[in-house]
């Protein structure tokens, strides 16, 4: 007990000292304590020993910090700014991911090796983030909020692959696709439960005193407890229940009045994590891979930079808010320990070592490049060309105007929302007697025995009864093909000729259509599960748009009297 007691000791006094240390050089405390966290441990100087605490402070670590992340989820930040935080995601997660893998392929890496650590790599800090906009003017930059909406999105995919990984540990026979069912269903379970617990929990929370603030901290600890021991039911890491239960305690009405004091709580604790990690890593193993971890962390800051900077300029922000967007987003997240944690004994890789080094090495760059947001971006427009700028700044111009066609007000948002309710009553209805005449056919058959032909007589009348529902069906999809064709189309269709527009539509369709061909390919020759090829179907159905277009279109031309008919 003794021993137990003065290593929980060395542990609040070496955090303490990473937190000192690093707040005087202006740094974020997650690197201070995890450099700490690996000098004490029992593979540097052994002032802990490897004892029983290490996991327990990592795992009630684990729980607490996701429970702060979950209570930074923000649907408003989503819904402000959900479509332009998605694509700079999708870009840069598949920048990262993807280029990460191959320069892992050609270190001789193996297959899953390069998996893992791609993943790993693909994530940002939500805790590195936090300490970076920590003042007041920074946190009220709207570049802030946008990036803080792109890191909720990077947290709910972090949440599914770290489903995914416990699953993976359970399995016997690792099948990717059964993995994948079965996280879907555990998912599902647990928004079940969320759900329910955060209709509760609101009206709970009111019979609470207000101004009883350890009442009300209590009650936000033990819904992180239950979260936690739900998810643990149901084999998934309770770090995943901690995240729904933030985002629950979030949503109570007394939650801004406690708000305060439950972070410095939560932030105090999740240090033992980073602390607790530290201790897990193996000098030697840095040593040895010395190289390899400077060779990811370096091209890693430049993968993050390139891909968000970019795709914030070319989603409408001014150069130099896409390069501070792109400063924020630099550091390797907390979840790729976790992630890590998940996959120790699927590879012989000491992934815990190595996702430790990059989060302090990447920590450590963004906290000294992010004061020099200025003089990168001057920098930066001193390296391109007036050409070159001209040609980004229009392709910038197209893609605000085309994104801003899917956001509220936008052309094809009001089209969908006017139909919406129309095209899920009728898709309903289709699918519901399509399902009734396949289950009640054995009864109906003796009772309709009429046939035409190959078409039997309970055909005819589920045709009969879906043909209107199905031709309305038809003139919605119509008008929302020709909305979200003319989104791709600079100029408004009133102001260009059928034959150019005729052209433009081929050219977006043998773009998508080559590209749903070449993505399996790509896919297979860099050996990559098998199920990501299915996300060759979203450009198959794009293509599928223009050629709609184009035969509409096509139909207008052979009717060269009749005036445009509005979609």
């Amino acid at each position: 007990m003794a021993t137990e007691l003065l290593d929980f000791w060395v542990v609040i006094f070496f955090s303490l000292l990473g937190v000192i240390l690093t707040t005087r050089l202006k740094l974020p405390s997650v690197v201070g304590v995890l450099f700490f966290g690996v000098l004490v441990g029992p593979h540097a100087l052994g002032l802990v020993g490897d004892t029983e605490i290490i996991p327990l402070l990592s795992e009630l670590g684990a729980i607490l910090l996701l429970f702060f992340i979950g209570i930074e989820f923000n649907v408003d930040k989503i819904l402000k700014f959900g479509l332009r935080a998605a694509l700079v995601f999708l870009l840069k997660f598949g920048t990262v991911f993807l280029l990460t893998y191959i320069a892992a392929l050609l270190l001789n890496l193996e297959i899953l090796d390069a998996l893992l650590i791609a993943v790993l790599l693909s994530f940002s800090s939500t805790a590195i983030f936090a300490r970076l906009v920590s003042d007041s003017v920074i946190q009220n930059r709207e570049e802030t909020l946008f990036v803080s909406a792109v890191l909720i999105i990077e947290d709910i995919f972090a949440i599914f692959i770290l489903t995914a990984l416990s699953h993976l540990r359970l399995s016997e026979a690792v099948s990717l696709e059964s993995v994948f069912l079965s996280t879907l269903v555990s998912l599902l379970i647990l928004s079940f439960s969320y759900l329910v617990l955060r209709w509760a929990v609101v009206r709970l929370s009111i019979w609470l005193e207000e101004k009883n603030m350890e009442a009300q901290l209590f009650s936000a600890l033990s819904l992180c407890a239950l979260l936690s021991s739900i998810a643990v039911f149901f084999g998934l890491s309770p770090a995943i229940g901690a995240f729904l239960a933030g985002s629950v305690f979030s949503s109570t009405p007394v939650f801004r009045k406690v708000e305060h004091a439950l972070q410095q709580l939560i932030l105090l604790f999740s240090a033992f994590f980073f602390f607790s990690i530290g201790m897990q890593v193996n000098p030697v193993f840095l040593l040895a891979a010395f190289g390899i971890i400077l060779f990811f962390t370096l091209l890693n800051l430049f993968l993050k930079f390139f891909s968000v900077s970019l795709s914030s300029y070319l989603l409408g922000y001014e150069s130099r808010s896409a390069v501070f967007s792109g400063l924020l987003l630099l550091t390797i997240s907390e979840f790729a320990l976790l992630i890590a944690i998940q996959a120790n004994g699927l590879t012989s890789f000491d992934l815990v070592s190595f996702s430790a080094a990059l989060l302090f090495f990447s920590g450590l760059g963004a906290a000294l490049l992010f004061p020099l947001e200025a003089s990168i971006n001057a920098k930066l427009s001193a390296v391109f060309p007036l050409s070159t700028k001209s040609r980004l700044k229009n392709l910038s111009l197209y893609m605000d105007q085309f994104v801003s066609r899917f956001e509220p007000g936008g052309a094809f948002y009001q089209a969908f929302i006017g139909h919406a309710r129309q095209l899920f009553s009728y898709g309903a209805f289709v699918v519901l007697v399509v399902a009734s005449f396949s289950i009640m056919q054995p009864y109906l058959l003796p009772l309709l025995s009429y046939s035409l032909g190959p078409i039997r007589g309970t055909d005819l009348l589920m045709i009969a009864i879906i043909l209107y529902p199905s031709y309305r069906l038809l003139q919605i999809i119509h008008v929302l093909l020709g909305e979200f064709a003319e989104a791709f189309h600079r100029v408004d269709r009133s102001r260009t000729n059928g034959k150019n527009r005729m052209l433009a539509d081929f050219f977006f369709f043998f773009f998508f259509f080559s590209l749903s061909f070449l993505l399996p390919l790509v896919l297979s020759l860099l050996s990559l599960p098998h199920f990501l090829q299915t996300i060759s179907l979203v450009p198959l159905f794009i293509s599928f748009a223009f050629v709609w277009d184009l035969a509409h279109l096509a139909t207008l031309r052979l009717r060269p009297s009749s005036k445009p008919a509005s979609r």
